[in-house]
């Protein structure tokens, strides 16, 4: 079933994506030794060598990068193609992703320090419940928990509510129970900081971060976006994301979202990570607020989330960091408050979080632990089973992957995940290459015999190429594993085999 293949789950125009996911098999350092920290000048000439090379086995069209050494920008560089045949430059805008979180939290920890908001308030006592509901939870909403949610809550993904909505906004948890992520927090916040300080979000961001920071290329907001600067989405096989006929229409309409909208260039966020280091702008207590584990993300403690970035524990201190996805268009960095050293990258590219791990070990070497995050588990990483896997398939189609997967068998390897297999059939059966998105689906009905999802994708596929009979029957098994699957009583009526 198409829409349940979460490796190519992003909207049409990623631009327009609020989308957040995220694990890594990367190499670690040796956790019983410091390394020795490299020139700036060393580590950009090992990336310099080594990222054309993997953007081209990755398949990322485009990568910028910024290293920071001693709380100061020491190199950044472009590399590859932005789209249209533009080179990427220092100059080129990204898709931010959810790198936009930690710029927005930094503008509300402002806010506290200037009294106009409370952390621990609760946020409907700013709007009251009615203009809460009229602004971000939706008419229908009236679940009195949210009278609980504080700003607090939110920047620490502890507010209780999904990372999106599908349908109506519902809570997932109690707020304050556990971590949980959510750009949905991040929206309601959104709405109430606007609110009591009278101004539209990109106007605050604008007079409170990006003029003090000098970040003259970012905004929220789409339609303020140079086009003729900007890294245009590519899929995972390397090819630019279709750029919709009504592309205007969308930039027009286009609302900004703090939990994702921010456009951005490499330098200009380096900027910014810089002042999250270094606290500049901030009250000595808000920045040692920021910096405070407040949950939990990994029972251990090694991974939590302070206010508005994640937090990974590095000996006595912590390092700040965050992911980005938009789909097509992922981002990344970290860094290190006590050294004042990090990085931060962002590609045009769904497989850009593929290359975290070996550029860690080029400009941070170190242990690690947030590699080895639930947050990051639904990235391969760069050489990994699953990463060689997806390109195998790009290179020599379903025989590709079915030869990996049985080297991997062979060699007690672990197997692809369910949904990369089957994003992979759907890729080949738009491609109109049915045999081969058959081959892949049914190599995913004997890795998972038991989803209804497997059999769906099998049988939809097999109904496209004519194969009535086998269609029916892996459909009548779907069906039989998920009594509420709409979509294969549809195919089976299309088969001419409705279901009572």
């Amino acid at each position: 079933m198409r829409h349940n293949t979460r490796i190519f789950a992003c909207l049409t125009l990623s631009i327009l994506a609020l989308t957040s996911c995220a694990r890594h098999d990367a190499p670690q350092a040796d956790t019983g030794s410091t390394p020795q920290k490299k020139a700036p000048e060393e580590i950009a000439a090992t990336l310099q060598e080594k990222l054309p090379v993997m953007m081209e086995a990755a398949r990322i069209p485009g990568f910028g990068i910024c290293l920071i050494s001693d709380a100061e920008i020491a190199w950044c560089q472009g590399f590859g193609e932005a789209g249209y045949g533009q080179p990427v430059t220092t100059e080129t805008i990204f898709q931010a992703a959810s790198l936009s979180k930690p710029v927005f939290a930094y503008a509300v920890l402002k806010l506290v320090d200037d009294e106009v908001l409370d952390l621990d308030r609760p946020l409907l006592s700013y709007v009251g419940a009615e203009t809460a509901r009229e602004d971000y939870l939706g008419e229908g909403f009236d679940d009195p928990r949210a009278q609980e949610i504080t700003a607090r809550m939110v920047l620490t993904h502890t507010a209780g509510f999904p990372n999106w909505r599908r349908d109506e906004l519902a809570f997932v948890f109690d707020p304050g129970a556990r971590f949980g992520y959510s750009g949905e927090g991040f929206g309601l916040l959104q709405k109430v900081v606007e609110r009591i300080t009278d101004q539209p979000v990109e106007e605050l961001m604008t007079v409170s971060v990006f003029e003090p920071l000098a970040m003259t290329s970012s905004t929220y907001t789409l339609a303020h976006v140079d086009l003729d600067r900007y890294a245009w989405p590519h899929e995972p096989w390397g090819e630019m994301e279709p750029k919709p006929e009504d592309l205007e229409e969308r930039i027009k309409k286009a609302e900004p979202h703090v939990a994702a909208t921010l456009s951005t260039t490499a330098p200009d966020y380096a900027r910014f990570l810089i002042a999250l280091m270094t606290g500049d702008g901030l009250s000595e207590n808000g920045h040692d607020d920021l910096l405070k584990p407040h949950s939990v993300v990994e029972d251990d403690g090694s991974v939590a989330w302070g206010l508005g970035t994640g937090l990974e524990r590095a000996g006595h201190g912590v390092r700040v960091w965050h992911w980005g996805d938009n789909g097509n268009s992922k981002a990344f960095y970290l860094a290190d408050p006590q050294t004042g050293d990090g990085f931060v990258y962002f590609s045009n590219s769904y497989n850009g979080l593929s290359l975290v791990g070996e550029i860690l070990e080029v400009a941070m070497p170190a242990d690690h632990p947030v590699l080895l995050s639930s947050l990051l588990e639904d990235y391969p990483a760069f050489g990994s089973s699953t990463f060689l896997f997806a390109q195998a398939v790009f290179e020599e189609g379903a025989d590709g992957g079915l030869r990996v997967v049985e080297e991997l068998r062979e060699q007690g390897g672990a197997i692809p995940q369910e949904a990369q297999v089957n994003g992979l059939g759907y890729w080949l059966h738009r491609k109109e290459r049915l045999d081969e998105a058959i081959a892949l689906f049914e190599l995913n009905v004997e890795l998972y015999p038991d989803s209804w999802n497997v059999h769906d994708s099998l049988g939809e596929a097999q109904l496209a190429k004519g194969l009535r009979e086998e269609a029916i029957a892996n459909l009548n098994r779907s069906l039989e594993l998920n009594p509420d699957n709409d979509h294969a009583r549809q195919l089976l009526a299309e088969a001419g085999s409705p279901v009572d």
